[in-house]
This record gives C-alpha cells, structure tokens and sequence, in this order.
C-alpha cells in the first residue's frame, strides 16, 4: 500500500481533479480519498460568495415564484426492451 499526500484546490464547479503517476499499468486499486478544508489565516472557511450572500437573497422571489409553462406536447418514442 502507498500512501500520497498532497495540496490541491477544488475548482469552481466543485470538482477536485487529483492525477497520480504510478508504476502501475492495467490494475485495479483501492482508492480513499479524504479531504480537509483549509481555512484561511483568520480561521474561517473560504468561499467564493459574498459575505452574507444567502442571508440577503434567501427568499427574495417568494412574491413572485418562478412558474413552469406548459411543455407542450411530449413525443412518443418506441420502446427500449
């Protein structure tokens, strides 16, 4: 068993994309994977929304909802199995 350690940043479509070269070919391998979320030196997590973002927006289109229009018709499509 190897272990890795590494730093590496989540990018903005939340995704964490880790590439490891290894001596390995054509194998399969256990993998686990944890990760920690740094904080910043004030000691608070890091985001990339404004402060107070969802507390200030949270609601805000509760007098005028979001409403579906119809889809029209849907077509037919044949069966699979």
């Amino acid at each position: 068993m190897k272990s890795v350690n590494l730093k590496s940043k989540i990018g903005i479509d939340g995704y964490l994309r880790v590439n490891i070269p290894t001596n390995i070919k054509e194998k399969q391998v256990d993998v686990l994977v944890i990760y920690d979320v740094q904080k910043d030196t004030n000691g608070v997590e890091t985001s990339n929304w404004p402060d107070n973002y969802f507390a200030e927006t949270y609601g805000c289109l509760s007098s005028d909802p979001i409403k579906r229009q119809s889809q029209g018709k849907y077509p037919e499509r044949e069966q699979l199995l």
